[in-house]
């Protein structure tokens, strides 16, 4: 090359986001050619394409998203078609989701004291509001660590419909109503041998407690005393009269009396036993509709992908999404490592962070430990659990408040204010001592 300068021309091509810079020289035939983006190894698919279009599926969005993104943002035509990186990605994705769900039900089998059998929460949702989706996902989640341990993804939409090889290319994995699929699916349950009286009177009271008047009250199931939530039962204890508000006729009553009867069946109730909800079943469905929106049909490939992805960031954190590239043969960079640590712990992570918070200020509430300590306010709990989420019991997150700067000057008298050592640990003060256990 000799020194005339050189001149940089843009070469339009049809590789989506991908430009190919060419540089010449003035004088002398020198010309070099060079890409923005790097290739996947042994294709002409551009790696910034790969990675377009799983930014675009991570945030529920499709080609025509994407396509006024870039209009917007003044840049080059993506890919005009997503298909051709589907598949890439998602088996890449595919494999970060079964690291994820293996190394979730290893925790959760370790929170379980080493035994597998695992108690779980299973849940089914559908892409269509009603009973009438073609797309449907069941899923399985840990009681005791909220997170994913498995999924089934269904699909009752055949895309090849008089099509020859019919069976050998069909997709559709499911063929029944859509209202069923959730029962179909189901791995296993998890049954208590514990006492079920209390959930029987759940379902029960409510039964007669409605339909209860001043000349016939039925109150058999309430329970008695002053501290009774039952206003009759109050009432009788403290030797006053009680007058009922309007209650439900009879024959209404006798017509929900079947409800209320299958409702407090034991086998029924042995269900809740545990005392745990669905709610991260319930958490982790939005999640997986936060990147496959429910007002857009889309086939079984498209629908897994976002269930794999919502698996990885539910259990992981946003950090799957650097696996998700590397899998994919995609160098992640500075500024997606940058952006994703700062994104924060993972959905399951923060939903158990609350959770602790939320029963640690429960006990203390119920020991009256905080008429004694006014600061121990939920906010201050909060505050310190803020940092806590890989806390795994409440105690533990107890000694970490009382370690904290607001409550140094507490900890210094509190063996001597409850005489623990003088007098014994009373059940009262069992969690305080707990708490302030090294």
């Amino acid at each position: 090359m000799c020194n005339s300068g050189l001149d940089m021309q843009v070469l339009k091509g049809e590789s989506g986001l991908a430009i190919t810079f060419v540089l010449k020289c003035f004088a002398c035939p020198y010309r070099v050619e060079f890409s923005s983006s790097n290739f996947h190894e042994g294709t002409q698919i551009a790696t910034i394409n790969s990675r377009f279009v799983y930014a675009m599926r991570s945030i529920g969005k499709g080609a025509e998203a994407g396509r006024m993104f870039c209009g917007v943002m003044n840049l080059p035509q993506p890919p005009t078609r997503f298909s051709p990186y589907g598949k890439r990605i998602l088996n890449a994705a595919k494999l970060v989701y079964e690291d994820s769900i293996q190394n979730a039900t290893k925790e959760a089998i370790c929170e379980n004291e080493g035994n597998k059998n695992i108690a779980v929460a299973v849940d089914g949702t559908w892409q269509k509001r009603g009973y009438t989706s073609l797309n449907g996902v069941v899923t399985v989640t840990s009681i005791d660590t909220g997170k994913v341990i498995d999924v089934d993804i269904l699909s009752k939409y055949c895309a090849c419909k008089n099509l020859p090889f019919h069976e050998k290319d069909c997709k559709r994995n499911y063929v029944g109503s859509s209202g069923v699929m959730e029962i179909q699916v189901i791995l296993w349950t998890s049954y208590s041998e514990k006492s079920q009286q209390c959930s029987e009177y759940a379902a029960s009271y409510l039964g007669h407690f409605s339909a209860s008047t001043d000349e016939y009250p039925q109150h058999g199931f309430c329970p008695i005393g002053e501290d009774s939530w039952c206003g009759f039962k109050k009432a009788e204890a403290s030797g006053k009269s009680y007058k009922h508000k309007n209650s439900l006729p009879v024959a209404v009553v006798e017509a929900m009396r079947p409800i209320f009867r299958d409702l407090s069946h034991p086998d029924l109730l042995k269900k809740c036993l545990h005392g745990k909800t669905q709610n991260p079943n319930e958490s982790f469905h939005n999640v997986i509709w936060s990147r496959v929106p429910k007002a857009t049909f889309v086939q079984i490939e498209t629908l897994s992908l976002g269930v794999y992805d919502a698996v990885c960031s539910f259990n992981d954190g946003n950090v799957s999404k650097l696996k998700m590239l590397q899998k994919m043969g995609v160098e992640p960079g500075e500024f997606s490592h940058y952006n994703v640590v700062e994104s924060g712990p993972s959905f399951a992570e923060a939903n158990l962070k609350q959770t602790k918070a939320s029963v640690l200020f429960k006990l203390i509430n119920e020991t009256g430990i905080d008429h004694t300590f006014p600061c121990l306010t939920k906010a201050a709990i909060e505050d310190v659990v803020e940092d806590a989420y890989l806390i795994q019991d409440s105690i533990q997150l107890g000694r970490r408040i009382l370690r904290a700067n607001a409550f140094k000057s507490l900890r210094a008298n509190t063996f001597q204010r409850y005489e623990i050592f003088n007098g014994g640990i009373s059940p009262e003060n069992t969690l305080l001592y707990s708490l302030c256990a090294s």
